[in-house]
């Protein structure tokens, strides 16, 4: 039950932790100074996402207390367990990825805020029964495999498929390629 409600507060606290990564740099004038750096865009987009990343897992890392409670006062099946600290971390480097990029393409952190949110949500809420129950059955697949959600469903049963690790690879690497596009494109 520990990584039931995941997918929802990596929702609202992702963005949170990328609100500020770009956009502050804009409004306080410092994104000059980045930019005049002996480090390329990429590594840039790079560094920020692995800090970033890096501060999710710590807080991840907090909850490992849990489990081993729970492992001392009986037996505990730890596919699932493993499974659900795995799928975190991809679908929070996903969409820390989306925060970054959508973070890059304003100057205000709320705005950054509230649409990586938006976005976010919307990637989580196309994969999810209420919502691809209501297409056919064909378009209801795609909408599953699309979904973000539904994929940590997967993993977090203890089911770690080689598909699931890379399509959260994938939107991660398309959303940090668009980070570095942005921050050319300024």
């Amino acid at each position: 039950g520990l990584f039931d409600a995941v997918p929802i507060l990596m929702v609202l606290l992702v963005p949170a932790l990328t609100m500020r990564l770009w956009a502050e740099e804009r409004k306080q004038g410092t994104m000059e100074i980045l930019v005049t750096l002996p480090a390329r865009d990429h590594e840039l987009v790079l560094g920020k996402f692995l800090a970033s990343w890096a501060l999710l897992a710590t807080g991840l890392g907090l909850t490992v207390v849990l489990p081993i409670t729970v492992s001392s006062l009986g037996p505990l099946d730890w596919g699932p367990v493993i499974g659900g600290y795995t799928g975190a971390l991809m679908l929070g480097a996903a969409y820390l990825a989306v925060g970054q990029f959508v973070s890059a393409t304003t100057e205000n952190q709320i705005l950054a805020f509230i649409l990586a949110l938006v976005l976010c949500m919307a990637l989580y809420g196309l994969g999810t029964e209420g919502f691809a129950g209501l297409f056919p059955d064909r378009t209801g697949a795609v909408l599953r495999a699309l979904g973000t959600g539904s994929r940590f469903q997967s993993i977090a049963r203890g089911v770690i498929d080689l598909r699931d690790l890379l399509y959260y690879a994938s939107l991660t690497a398309f959303f940090l390629a668009l980070s570095v596009g942005a921050l050319r494109a300024k």
